[in-house]
C-alpha cells in the first residue's frame, strides 16, 4: 500500500511542477516529490534530481542533482540513468568549451 501513496504524492508533485489543475508552484512540488521519495519512488527521486538540475525551487545543484539521479538509477530508473548520461556529456563538453587555451 506504501507504493500507492507513493504514486499519488509523484502525481500530485507533478500536478503543482507542471500547473495543472492547480497554480504552478515548484515549493510544493519539492515537498510532494520528497514525500514520495521518502517511500523509495523512483519517479520521484528523479523528478526531484530534475529540479535540482535546473534550480526549479531550489539553488541549482548539480551534486544533488547527481545524487537523487543515482537513488533513482540504482532502483532501475531508465530516466534517471538517461538524465546521468546527459549530465556526464554536457558537463564535459561545457568543461571543454570553458577551459582556456
Amino acid at each position: 500500500m506504501q507504493q500507492g501513496f507513493a504514486l499519488a504524492e509523484d502525481q500530485v508533485g507533478l500536478m503543482y511542477f507542471k500547473g495543472l489543475g492547480t497554480a504552478q508552484d515548484y515549493a510544493q512540488a519539492f515537498e510532494w516529490f520528497s514525500k514520495a521519495a521518502e517511500r523509495a519512488d523512483p519517479s520521484a527521486k528523479t523528478n526531484l534530481g530534475y529540479m535540482y538540475m535546473y534550480g526549479r525551487g531550489v539553488a541549482l545543484d548539480y551534486a544533488q542533482a547527481r545524487a537523487w539521479f543515482r537513488k533513482a538509477a540504482s532502483m532501475g530508473s531508465g530516466s534517471a540513468k538517461a538524465w546521468l548520461r546527459w549530465m556526464d556529456t554536457q558537463l564535459i563538453a561545457s568543461s571543454t568549451r570553458n577551459s582556456p587555451e
